[in-house]
């Protein structure tokens, strides 16, 4: 039986002095008729690599290597995994032209990897290659913001039990999204 932890982000908003976001620990062992049994093991602040790092302590940190070590086919994954977070640092140096350097290495080098998801990646990130590079034209502008707050918009129409009353359901919607500080458009 193979264990596996996903990040899962999870964007919760609480008081004020709580945290704005949380990583999920997830356990994806398979279970002997290979299905995935899915158990959330933890949630903590933050959302990075650091904070799922930090997560692992020394013991764990021990587990994990030794259980890549015991088994080539876990080569694979562990390569998959560093290549994930070659794509999560374009976004995260220091200026744009090194941002963008990292991206064209990949897109370079990803599509002619053996491991099939990373050179699947790759592909697919060859296939955008404007979007993917056009981060670095924008000075960063993405719609990141925009995708947010309609996950909160949908979460919660799913949620509403039907309004039906325009005015009702758009206020419900700028209480959720924090959009009350500004004053209603004129109609």
């Amino acid at each position: 039986m193979r264990r596996q932890v996903k990040m899962a982000p999870l964007r919760t908003s609480f008081t004020k002095r709580g945290p704005k976001e949380l990583t999920g620990m997830v356990d994806l062992t398979r279970d002997k008729q290979g299905r995935t049994r899915a158990r959330l093991l933890d949630l903590v602040p933050g959302r990075s690599g650091t904070v799922y790092k930090d997560w692992l302590t020394d013991r764990q940190q021990h587990r994990l290597a030794e259980a890549i070590a015991a088994d080539d086919r876990h080569n694979e994954a562990w390569v998959a995994w560093q290549c994930a977070q070659r794509v999560r640092a374009v976004y995260h140096q220091p200026d744009p032209a090194t941002g963008r350097a990292l991206a064209e290495q990949i897109l370079a080098g990803f599509p002619s990897c053996p491991i099939p998801e990373t050179a699947r990646l790759g592909k697919t990130l060859k296939q955008w290659r404007d979007a993917f590079l056009g981060y670095f034209h924008t000075g960063g502008a993405n719609n990141g913001g925009t995708e947010a707050i309609n996950g909160l918009i949908e979460l919660h129409r799913r949620i509403a039990r039907g309004f039906r009353n325009r005015d009702n359901y758009r206020l419900r919607m700028l209480l959720i999204a924090g959009g009350l500080d500004q004053p209603p458009p004129q109609v």
